[in-house]
C-alpha cells in the first residue's frame, strides 16, 4: 500500500486522514480528495483544530473503520492496539508550538512504523524511546485516535 506524503508545512491533518482512509480500505487519492478534505477540515497555514480532525476523520471512515478518540492516552494502550491489528492517529508536539499528526500501523524491532511522520517521507519508523517521549513528556499533550477496520 502506498501512503501519501505531506507536501507543505501545514497539511499533516488532511494527509493523516487520507492515509488512515487508505489503511482502512477506502479508495481515496491525493489528486481527487485532498482539496475537499483540506476545505472540510478548515485547514490553513495556522494548522487544523483537533475538533475538526475528529469530525472529518469519523465522517471519512464511517463505513470503513471504528474510531475512538482517547482522552488520556497511554503508550501501553496504543501499543496493544497496534499489535492487535489496529492503527492509531497520533497528534503530538515535536517542537514547542508546532503540532504534527501521523498514522502508525505497526511496531517492528523496537520501532513504530508511521506514515507521514516526516515531511516529504510517506513512510518511516521512529524508535520506541521517541514514542514514549511523545506520550510522557511533561509539557506534551498527545491526542490519540484508535482505528480498527470494519470487515463487511
Amino acid at each position: 500500500m502506498r501512503f501519501v506524503r505531506q507536501k507543505n508545512n501545514f497539511s499533516c491533518a488532511p494527509i493523516a486522514i487520507l492515509n488512515a482512509a487508505k489503511w482502512a480500505g477506502k479508495k481515496l487519492s491525493y489528486k481527487k480528495d485532498y482539496k475537499r478534505i483540506v476545505d472540510d477540515l478548515k485547514c490553513n497555514k495556522d494548522g487544523t483544530k483537533i475538533s475538526n480532525i475528529d469530525r472529518i476523520l469519523r465522517q471519512e471512515l464511517v463505513h470503513h473503520s471504528r474510531v475512538l478518540k482517547i482522552k488520556n492516552p497511554t503508550y501501553i494502550r496504543a501499543m496493544r492496539h497496534i499489535r492487535s491489528g489496529g492503527s492509531i492517529l497520533l497528534a503530538y508536539e515535536p517542537q514547542e508550538d508546532q503540532y504534527h499528526i501521523a498514522l502508525f500501523t505497526a511496531i517492528r524491532e523496537g520501532h513504530w512504523v508511521g506514515h507521514n511522520i516526516y515531511q516529504d517521507c510517506p513512510s518511516g519508523a521512529i524508535s520506541t524511546n521517541k514514542v514514549l517521549d511523545v506520550f510522557y513528556r511533561a509539557n506534551q499533550s498527545a491526542c490519540v485516535w484508535l482505528l480498527a477496520k470494519k470487515y463487511v
